[in-house]
């Protein structure tokens, strides 16, 4: 019992200091979280990843260039989608 008040306890502490972040479903029924996080290994871009129902999570980088969002997953693979399949989330 305590031990599931402790876990519910720190999900709720991480989500009153979320950060802002975009999501967007994807084509195998997941979801594109993009962050607004820079990491060592974006090269200037901002941390991304992809979720799918079956628990699998894809990482990758993004940024926003010639009015679309430009993903590259750590695969190799490259995507562009329009910003208008996100949504803002999260906390200012």
């Amino acid at each position: 019992m305590i031990k599931k008040f402790i876990i519910a306890l720190a999900l709720v502490a991480s989500s009153a200091q979320a950060e802002v972040y975009f999501a967007g479903r994807n084509s195998g029924g997941g979801e594109i979280i993009l962050t607004t996080v820079k990491t060592n290994n974006c090269d200037g871009m901002l941390s991304m990843y992809a979720t799918l129902p079956d628990g699998t999570v894809i990482y990758g980088c993004w940024l926003y260039y010639n009015d679309k969002v430009h993903v590259k997953y750590f695969s190799g693979d490259r995507r562009v989608y329009e910003p208008t399949d996100f949504v803002k989330k999260g906390h200012d």
